[in-house]
């Protein structure tokens, strides 16, 4: 049987030792034999009354006694004892008498001696057993605790955690196998000792802030401490607690050590791979400037001087040049909108301003202001309901509104295009819906239009990056929300937006690069 098996098997060893329903049976025993003592005694006595007294029949009051030993009570045997001795001399003066009194009275002492006999013999009984029960119900008592003893000693022993306790002088009263195996020493080395001299590299002055904190004020404490171990420097959180008497008084420390080297390795790398990652990112950020202004540049000066050969040349060119010049013009502000989409893109995580109260209604109406000549050529109808404030960043919430009714408005069918912007609460968030009856998205592409690039559409029948859904989660993420479609092919699709609202939450930091 294992340790944790026999441990677990006490509760019940213990039942079985002191069950309820033996317990139950021997009180009811015993109350059948003192009830059985009083009535035989009672029956004694009204023969005695009613016949002529003999040295037999006084001999019976004997026999309750003896009946009482059967409740293994002390309190029964004196109470029927007493009883008996009573009955026994009203029995002499109510009775009637066939002998001479002096014969009488001698018969009745002898029975009452007996009587005292029986008693005293029952009692030195009745002790016995109740002291040799004790001396069993003390035996298993020892046992379960030397099995408890042994089970949580072994436990103590195998947990990973060193485990010490010093008394107050810093001498060391207990150590575990793991806090041996830690400083590569043994028990026998430790115990009895100063941790001073021993291991003093742990040890804790006594005039020490946490030795004072411990000590004097009964607080626990803990920190991660480095130690010299051999050659080897290791972390080790250690929490070191006071040790209290009956009386509350602190009489020793106590100390649980648990070794978070590889967690402090990890930890230290996790670091310098941040600190590496937002060098990158700030590099990342800064090529894209430069990658920006540098590529826009010659990208201008093409298309410039390409409509101006159009333009001043167009009656000596042939209708294929002019063709060719339109391509060129036509790539080179693609190729702008490209690089001014991708800055954005770049741009959104690494902004530093704050995020704040920000009305949605407010930067709802500027993005569609900023559409105002996309829905007047498309002859759309944009209602917008009643929006929240939230936290957001302002001109990164009127982009996400930008993209997402311009995409609404852009991929629309040959029905007269509808575009609707609600909003409602769900718990600590707000949820907005751009809802569309345009042209919808199949199934398997809901998922990928969020993808930077990708494109569902051919650039001659709608035109654009295919950047814009990308700048839309980003956006989105970057606050903690999350971004959705829902969408029925040729029907129209809803796009489905989380933001924090301020009612419900502080106002965070802004995003780290």
């Amino acid at each position: 049987m294992t340790r944790l098996a026999l441990f677990n098997s006490m509760p019940a060893a213990w039942n079985n030792l002191v069950g309820r329903g033996a317990l139950s049976h021997r009180s009811q025993s015993r109350r059948t034999s003192t009830w059985m003592a009083f009535l035989f005694s009672i029956g004694v006595f009204a023969v005695d009354c009613a016949m002529p007294s003999n040295g037999a029949l006084v001999m019976l009051y004997v026999l309750p006694i003896s009946i009482a030993l059967g409740s293994r009570r002390q309190e029964s045997l004196i109470s029927m004892g007493g009883l008996c001795v009573l009955l026994t001399i009203a029995g002499y003066f109510i009775g009637e008498t066939s002998v001479r009194p002096t014969e009488e009275l001698i018969e009745r002492g002898t029975a009452l001696i007996a009587m005292g006999l029986m008693a005293w013999v029952g009692w030195q009984l009745v002790e016995s057993v109740a002291t040799a029960q004790q001396l069993r119900i003390d035996s298993c008592l020892r046992q379960v605790a030397e099995d408890a003893a042994t089970f949580f000693r072994s436990m103590v022993d195998h947990v990973p955690i060193g485990i010490s306790r010093t008394d107050l002088g810093g001498h060391f009263v207990y150590v575990n196998e793991e806090f041996c195996q830690m400083f590569g020493t043994s028990a026998d080395d430790l115990l009895g000792k100063p941790e001073r001299e021993v291991l003093p590299q742990f040890a804790i002055d006594k005039g020490d802030s946490i030795n004072r904190r411990i000590v004097d004020l009964g607080q626990p404490e803990e920190r991660i401490e480095k130690l010299m171990i051999g050659e080897h420097e290791l972390y080790m959180k250690v929490i070191r607690t006071p040790v209290k008497d009956a009386q509350g008084h602190v009489v020793g420390i106590q100390a649980l050590l648990l070794d978070v080297t590889e967690l402090k390795r990890a930890q230290h790398g996790l670091e310098r791979h941040a600190q590496n990652l937002e060098r990158s990112n700030l590099d990342l950020q800064q090529f894209a400037y430069v990658a920006s202004h540098d590529l826009q540049e010659p990208l201008r000066a093409v298309s410039s001087y390409c409509q101006l050969i159009e333009k001043n040349y167009s009656g000596q060119l042939d209708e294929r040049a002019i063709r060719w010049l339109q391509f060129v013009v036509n790539g080179a502000q693609r190729m702008q909108s490209l690089v001014r989409d991708l800055l954005t893109y770049a741009r959104i995580d690494n902004k530093a301003e704050s995020w704040i109260t920000v009305d949605s209604n407010a930067t709802c109406r500027q993005a569609i202001e900023n559409l105002s000549q996309l829905i007047a050529e498309s002859g759309a109808q944009i209602t917008v309901a009643k929006l929240p404030i939230v936290w957001a960043d302002g001109s990164q919430l009127e982009a996400l509104f930008q993209n997402l009714i311009g995409n609404a408005v852009k991929f629309r069918s040959e029905r007269p295009s509808r575009v609707s912007v609600t909003a409602k609460q769900v718990e600590s968030n707000w949820l907005f819906a751009v809802r569309d009856n345009g042209i919808g998205i199949k199934p398997e592409f809901q998922e990928r239009v969020f993808e930077i690039f990708k494109r569902l559409q051919s650039q001659d029948q709608y035109p654009g990056t295919g950047i814009g859904l990308a700048i839309c989660k980003r956006i989105v993420e970057r606050y903690g929300g999350r971004i959705w479609v829902e969408s029925q092919f040729g029907q129209g699709s809803t796009f489905y937006f989380t933001l924090p609202s301020p009612h419900a939450s502080p106002e965070p930091e802004h995003a780290s690069p």
